[in-house]
This record gives structure tokens, sequence and C-alpha cells, in this order.
């Protein structure tokens, strides 16, 4: 776990979109690029290539690029206020950027190295001491980060085999814009990260010869492909980029991205609307349906965009025997609908490319209407389908829901979960739940001091264990409590980290993240401070005092499938109900250039791990009850009592 990130294990809706900013910053390097003045605007071409015009020297071949300085922008302040319609300048500008464009292809901008580094260093938390280096030595182009006179980072771009590889931690040199000691997962936590190195530890390479990104070698200097290298580093560093034909937009991920999708009126000021405007004016060329007609460069650039991220990004090609994305959209018939010259067609190929995984981490997020009309399907093409495991999965989550809620209003709470709190008749067992691990980014009050804990138990899914915990104690006489995880979705692993501390007997709650890119380990501890007494010991924790049960089925997913085995294995917790829906893998988000995003399983995988063997055990199958119930007999205090009662 990336120890200066907090990171989602499960999604369930996710308004996102790409955007980019930088500048080129004043730094110490000898290599940073200067900032280029303004020039004229971009005026695109549909063409679908660009011809090399001969020279007049016979030495010096004239140019295939030429440059464009392109206005930056954030899309949000520290204060999460959302970028103003006016673009105010002295609140979001960061400066100006040259791209290069090969002629007539200005919709696909390209970057070197040298470029690429200026523009994190905008981002450097100690710019005094850290200065950025690019190397160019042949075919490999090195980007080193240097601080105190140690490289603390160090990337290479091989451009003969067309592999990235990097060593050291960018991120924890690189500043975001949020202060994230102000969220409830930081209050009343101790947490100690560390790492650990397999047998089999490797340093990563990703590769993107799959692809059909073309660099660009002019004047001894290497020209990148701008989405290629944001794909590259963009999980290394917390910033995201988007182009949107006209400015470039920074974004991290602890913005509100949904905040991005207001309107004014009739105006949109929002990048996808810029990007919409700015496409109705310039292309003219239209498709079969009437939409605007996508140049081939540019459909096969965002073909080229999700290979690469899915093919290195994706969690689970091994755990579904895939060795190749490029082959598997092959095998299923999208590869060429990704660049088909219909906007129905490929929008539908894409949202199809996610569907039928089955993993229910991975999917495409809806941003509203698509600025190229790339739809999930149209009127004149079929809608995408998806997998028959999801459909099933989501019959049976609808059919325990509806069975849940009227086992709840039968017992006086109407109003959901979070209002239950449910005693055995003898009064020995008490039941509640909770269906995702949510963690609150506003714990502060203005004058700095914590929220209270009734306020934030409505946000904060530690709050909220502890305020049933508590409600448990003043009840009285009760020995086992029930947890119903039985519709959980995921959430928030520091969160998990929490509440696995609170059902243990020493106040530790621990989990362990296997990167799949580097089979490294990094290890989380989690201690917490339920009474608020400012020690972390067992007195905080409740598994002295109780016995935990965990009521889970096959829609217990990612953290909700996570957290009961995780339990089982440390805590001795016993597991009620069917097996759990699977999910291990921390989701990982990116993005297309025409402005579609998407959520897949990531490298990081939740797993057991045993710190003497150093071997690792996955958890994607789920956990395996200690007794089962009959569907029929879930949410009846009475039955899982007599579960509990075989258990013992």
């Amino acid at each position: 776990m990336k120890n200066k990130r907090i990171i989602l294990l499960a999604v369930s809706s996710l308004l996102v979109i790409s955007a980019c900013a930088v500048v080129n910053p004043t730094s110490s390097s000898s290599s940073s690029s200067s900032i280029v003045p303004s020039s004229s605007s971009i005026e695109p071409s549909s063409s679908e290539s660009s011809s090399i015009v001969p020279s007049s020297s016979s030495t010096i071949p004239e140019s295939r690029l030429e440059e464009k300085t392109i206005k930056v922008y954030r899309l949000f302040n520290s204060d999460n206020s959302y970028l103003d319609p006016d673009l105010s300048e002295d609140k979001y500008k960061l400066g100006d950027i040259s791209f290069s464009f090969i002629k007539g292809q200005y919709f696909v901008p390209y970057v070197t190295l040298d470029d690429l580094s200026g523009l994190y260093g905008r981002f450097y938390k100690d710019k005094k001491n850290t200065v950025n280096v690019v190397n160019i030595d042949g075919d490999k182009n090195t980007w080193n980060v240097i601080s105190n006179n140690v490289t603390v980072f160090s990337s290479t771009i091989d451009t003969k085999n067309k592999t990235f590889t990097y060593k050291g931690d960018l991120e924890g040199y690189i500043e975001g814009r949020k202060d994230y000691s102000k969220y409830s997962l930081n209050i009343r936590t101790k947490i100690v990260n560390s790492t650990i190195d397999t047998p089999s530890k490797r340093d990563p390479l990703i590769s993107y010869a799959d692809t059909e990104f073309e660099v660009i070698n002019e004047n001894d200097k290497y020209y990148f492909p701008f989405s290629m290298m944001h794909t590259l580093y963009h999980e290394l560093t917390g910033h995201d980029f988007f182009f949107n034909y006209t400015y470039l937009y920074e974004f991290n991920e602890a913005d509100d991205i949904s905040k991005a999708n207001v309107t004014d009126g009739d105006d949109m000021y929002t990048p996808l609307g810029q990007m919409g405007d700015y496409i109705s004016d310039k292309v003219k060329e239209k498709d079969a349906a009437g939409r605007p007609l996508m140049p081939l460069y540019l459909r096969k650039y965002h073909r080229s965009e999700l290979v690469l991220s899915m093919n290195n990004y994706y969690g689970l090609q091994r755990t579904w025997g895939v060795t190749s994305m490029l082959d598997y959209y092959k095998l299923y018939g999208l590869y060429d609908k990704f660049i088909d010259e219909n906007s129905a067609v490929r929008g539908a190929a894409y949202a199809q490319a996610f569907f039928m995984l089955s993993d229910n981490h991975t999917g495409r997020v809806i941003l509203g209407d698509n600025p190229w009309v790339e739809s999930n399907g149209n009127v004149d093409v079929p809608g995408a389908t998806t997998s028959v495991f999801n459909t099933e999965r989501t019959l049976l989550s609808n059919a325990l829901n509806d069975q849940r809620e009227k086992f709840l209003k039968a017992n006086g709470f109407e109003d959901g979960i979070n209002d239950a709190l449910i005693y055995s008749a003898d009064g020995k067992t008490a039941y509640f739940g909770f269906d995702s691990f949510d963690a609150y980014d506003k714990a502060f009050k203005p004058d700095g001091t914590p929220k209270d804990d009734a306020t934030l138990a409505k946000h904060d899914s530690f709050f909220y264990f502890v305020e049933k915990l508590r409600a448990i104690d003043k009840h009285g006489g009760v020995t086992k409590v029930i947890i119903d995880d039985s519709l959980n979705g995921g959430g928030y692993v520091a969160i998990m980290g929490k509440l696995l501390a609170l059902l243990s007997k020493d106040n530790k709650g621990t989990f362990y993240l296997l990167n799949g890119l580097t089979n490294i380990v990094s290890k989380c501890v989690t201690s917490v401070d339920t009474n608020n007494d400012g020690k972390f010991d067992e007195s905080d924790a409740y598994g002295n005092k109780y016995k935990f049960y965990i009521l889970t089925s096959p829609k217990s997913f990612s953290c909700g499938n996570a957290f009961p085995i995780i339990s089982q294995n440390q805590c001795g917790v016993k597991i009620l109900g069917a097996k759990s829906g699977g999910g291990e893998c921390v989701v990982g988000q990116n993005y297309l250039s025409n402005g579609m995003g998407y959520v897949h399983s990531s490298n990081e995988h939740l797993v057991l791990f045993d710190e003497s063997k150093k071997t690792y055990q996955g958890v994607e199958d789920g956990v395996s009850v200690d007794a089962t119930l009959r569907y029929n007999d879930f949410y009846n205090m009475e039955e899982m009592v007599k579960a509990i009662d075989k258990i013992n």
C-alpha cells in the first residue's frame, strides 16, 4: 500500500475526467526546458497521416513536427473550488507548455522526457534540493530525480525494445494539493508501514510493444506521445492530465471530479464541454450516422492507450489466464471495432471490453456526453452486454436486499442497515451491518478541532463501528456480535485496517498488499484509539470482549471480501452464510484522451502473507464459511444464532 495515498478497493459509481496541467518550472536541472511564447491557435485536420516535405537542404531534412504553446490550468484549488468559468488566471493558471505535433495531426501532442520531467517538477515537494536530469544514451532515455545528491527515483524508456522501467518512489517526492491529515481515517489512528522483499522480487518492466504509438527521433531528441507518457507516470505521481485540444488541465486523486460536470445556463465550461465545442467547430467530416468523423490516426491512438494500460496495469491477467490483452481483444472481435469509423461501434466496443471481464472492479466510467459521441451503443448499433457472472450476482444482490429490508422493518428499522442494531431473544447476541467501507474527508471543524463521534459515525465506518459497539456495551449481557457484510461492495482499504484493529485482541489490524509488477509486499499495521485517551492499547479493541461472526454472501466483494478473510485468519472471527464474492485488487483508474475514463483491477493485490516463509496467498476466490446458511435463512436472527451454536 502506498503510504502517501488513500486507496479505494471498490467503486460503485465514479465520475472522473482526464485532466491535465503542467508548467515548465524553474529547476536546477541543466536540462530543463523553457517556456515558449504563445503562438497561433491549433487548427486540426482530418488527415490520416502527414507527409514529409523534402528539405531544401540535402543534409537537414525538414522537421515532421511543429511546436504549439498551450495554456495550462488546474481544475481545482486546494479548497476544492472548481475552475472558474472565466479561467481565472490568478487562481487556476499554471503557466504555458510547449507541445510538439506531427504536421496535420493536431489532436495528438508529443513531448520529450526532458519536458515531461519539467512538467512533474512543478510538483516537487523540495524545490530547492530536488532536481531532475535527463540522460540520452543511444536508444534509452533516463530521468533521474535527485534529492540531497542521492538518486531517489530513476526511470528509463528503451525505444529500441519498447519498454519502460523504474526504480524508487517518485510519489514520495511529489506533492498534492489536499491535506490528507484532515481525513477521518487519520484521526485516532496509528499506522506503521513497511515493505517486504519477497524471493521473487523484480524490477518492473512495462512494454508498449503491442501498441501503435510512434516515437519520433529528430535532432537527437526523442518525442513521445503525451498520452503514452501520462499512462506510464500517472500512477507514480498521483497527478492526472488531460489535453482537450484547447487547454491542458491538471487534477489529482484528491479532487472531487464530479464537480467538473457543472454547467452555467446554456454555457458549458467543463473540459469535455470545451472539447465538444472544438470538435464541432473544427471537424467537418461526418461518419455514416452524421456524427463527427474521428481521424484514423486518432482512433489508433486511443486504441493504443487502452492496450498499453490494460496490458501492463490490469492485475488479474494471470488469474484469468490471459497472456496478452491485445490477443484477448482480437479473440473477442473488439480490436478492429475500436477504430471503426462509426462512433457508436467504437463506444460499444470499449464498453464491452470492460463489461465482459467478470471481476466487478473493471468498468467504463460514464461521464455524460462523450465529445466524440462514443456512447454505449446507439440506435444503429447494439449496446454492450455484461457477463453472465455479473448478471447473476446482480439478481442475487437484489433478492438479498429485499429479504434484508423485510427483516429490518420487522424489527422496527425503516431507514436501512445503518440504523439497525438488533438483539436475539435471549439478549446474548447482537446484530448490525454495513454495506461499504467509508471515510470522511471533512473530519475537522473550521476552528481546527475534530468533529464529534456521532457526526463522524454518519460518514465513517470506523466511527460507525465504535458507535455500535458502545451501544452493545451499554445494553449489557451480549457475548456474541454478528456483523452483516453480506451486501458490502468494498471501499477504503485504510478503513478496513482500522476495523481489523477493532476486532483484534491486541489492537493491531494488519493487511498486506502485493505489487504484481515488482512482487514486493507492503505491510500496514493499524492501531486505534476508541476511548480517546491518546493511547493505542488493548483496551481500545473489542476482541477480548466479544466473539465476532461475519455474515457473507457472493455479494461480499472487494474489501467486503478481504475483511472477513483477514478477520478469520488473524482474529479468529467465524464466518456465516455463503462464500464471499472475491475481489482482491485495489482499483486503478485510467483515462483515454477522448475523454473516457475507466476503472480496473490494478496490480495491487490484497493477500494473506506468511512473513517467516515469505509466501503469500491470494483472496480472489472468496472466504470459506464456518457455518453455511440457506439464502432463505439469511437475516433470520434465530437461524443465525443456531449456526453460531453449531460452530461453538
